[in-house]
């Protein structure tokens, strides 16, 4: 039944998460996985994202930078796809956190000020875990001051599409549905 296994999926989800708190990184990636097996197979995108989440975080810290991108291109495409500010925003932050770990401090930037900026469009008060990423980011800023100032006001007027070219390097690495790029109240400002 699709309900049954969409609750196992969420229930999988859940338990990944108190693994992951728990510190047991390992056990979090198997509940992970094979929450978003199941949430594949009974199409819940929306959900899906947070496995991608959760597993592109993991392999960060395993140090593996290719699978990382292939979960965050997965879950950027399904959150622009679904047109929910607020998921995208948050789902930015993670992307945020990839791209400083592959060296680019500005696309970081950049990327953390659009989701700052999103969340607080959507009336989201920014929690202190959001806050000290966003510090994180700007502690790891190896350019000026002025500069800085330039690339957080940046990122706080970047677009949907603006995210994409900053993030793959090229406006046309995702395919965004027509009526995404059609739709203004898709843009983060």
């Amino acid at each position: 039944d699709l309900g049954d296994q969409q609750g196992i999926s969420y229930s999988l989800n859940g338990l990944g998460i108190i693994a992951e708190m728990q510190g047991d990184d390992e056990l979090m990636a198997v509940y992970q996985h094979e929450a978003l097996r199941l949430k594949r197979e009974i199409g819940d995108m929306a959900a899906m994202t947070s496995s991608l989440q959760a597993l592109s975080k993991f392999a960060l810290k395993r140090g593996q930078l290719e699978l990382a991108s292939t979960y965050l291109q997965e879950g950027l495409e399904i959150v622009m796809r679904l047109g929910k500010k607020r998921v995208t925003s948050q789902f930015l932050m993670t992307v945020a956190h990839f791209e400083l770990h592959r060296a680019r401090p500005d696309v970081a930037l950049r990327l953390a000020m659009a989701s700052s900026a999103g969340l607080r469009q959507c009336n989201v008060q920014l929690d202190e875990t959001h806050l000290q990423a966003v510090e994180a980011i700007r502690q790891s800023w190896p350019y000026s001051e002025a500069e800085r100032v330039q690339c957080e006001l940046e990122g706080e007027r970047m677009s949907l599409e603006e995210v994409v070219a900053y993030v793959f390097d090229d406006p046309n690495a995702l395919e965004l549905d027509v009526a995404m790029r059609d739709d203004p109240q898709a843009s983060l400002h």
